[in-house]
């Protein structure tokens, strides 16, 4: 983190999969979101074909967010 600051970055997102369970915050995903200004993406896997989700967590309060994926 001090390295980023030190360059003038910052994290934008964060993400991770969710194996056996649908694409959303799970509890500890909650309780661990000290990153109120990064979109978190989860990936659930648990159906026939992965969904891809983001959200905002501020102060245990989970946001849906829409995701983009422009041409390049």
């Amino acid at each position: 983190m001090k390295a980023l600051r030190d360059e003038g970055l910052s994290i934008v997102a964060l993400f991770h999969s969710h194996p056996a369970s649908a694409a959303y915050p799970s509890a500890k995903d909650v309780a661990l979101a000290f990153y109120e200004d990064s979109a978190y993406v989860i990936v659930g896997l648990s159906g026939r074909e992965p969904v891809v989700k983001a959200f905002f967590i501020t102060n245990g309060v989970v946001e849906e967010i829409e995701i983009r994926v422009l041409p390049l």
